[in-house]
């Protein structure tokens, strides 16, 4: 059977967080596809190259996720060698490239392709910037969320301290504003709301009324 749910919005809106309960209540099958931009990055920082090299590396690496009881793991391979890199896409320094990477032509080819042909594999909720607009213009059901810049910088500070990291919240909102700019300005798949998808405040919301809300959407469009 084939279900699939699209989930986009910017950083720090709490896509990603609801997105891995929603599968684990559903049994869906959970992609994460800012890891996938956030693994090229890390390709781009730790193979320094020309443009045309770098795809080269991007077009022979193999990208897998694998269940974890914290989410997901994820795994590249490339010329026969398997690494992870789960936490190392997270750090500050990838997150300060992902969006330059991201905008490449070339890389969102490579990468929609990737997740098309992973969405095809069941029951998915994928979610990303350009889910519901180009990787899954079809999809069943479509969410899109938002959230204050400072409610987002919020999650992102309590996030980093979980790792025992310390970050203003004046500077992570300020990188927050600079990403919204440059996904929904670029060229290639901006980062907007797709006609048909529920558009999600989650400012004030808890995870749970979060959850209720896509709940009643999916049990919906799954009965029709």
């Amino acid at each position: 059977m084939s279900f699939q749910v699209a989930v986009d919005g910017p950083a720090g809106s709490g896509k990603s967080s609801v997105s891995k309960l929603i599968a684990k209540k559903y049994g869906f099958t959970y992609l994460d596809t800012g890891a996938m931009y956030r693994a090229c990055a890390y390709i781009r920082m730790k193979f320094p190259s020309d443009d045309d090299s770098f795809i080269k590396i991007l077009e022979n690496t193999d990208m897998r996720f694998e269940p974890a009881p914290e989410g997901q793991r994820m795994f590249i391979n490339i010329n026969g060698s398997d690494t992870e890199i789960t936490d190392i896409i997270r750090t500050p320094e990838v997150t300060a490239l992902v969006g330059a990477v991201s905008a490449m032509h070339d890389v969102r080819r490579l990468m929609t392709a990737k997740q098309k042909e992973l969405a095809r594999k069941g029951e998915v909720i994928m979610e990303g910037r350009d889910i519901g607009t180009v990787v899954l213009p079809e999809a069943d059901v479509k969410f899109f969320f938002t959230a204050s810049p400072t409610e987002r910088a919020r999650r992102r500070q309590a996030e980093w301290k979980t790792k025992g990291v310390e970050v203003p919240l004046e500077q992570l909102e300020n990188d927050i504003l600079r990403r919204d700019e440059m996904d929904s300005s670029r060229t290639e798949a901006p980062l907007k709301k797709a006609e048909d998808a529920v558009e999600l405040d989650t400012t004030g919301l808890t995870i749970d009324e979060v959850i209720s809300i896509m709940s009643a959407e999916i049990n919906r469009k799954r009965r029709t």
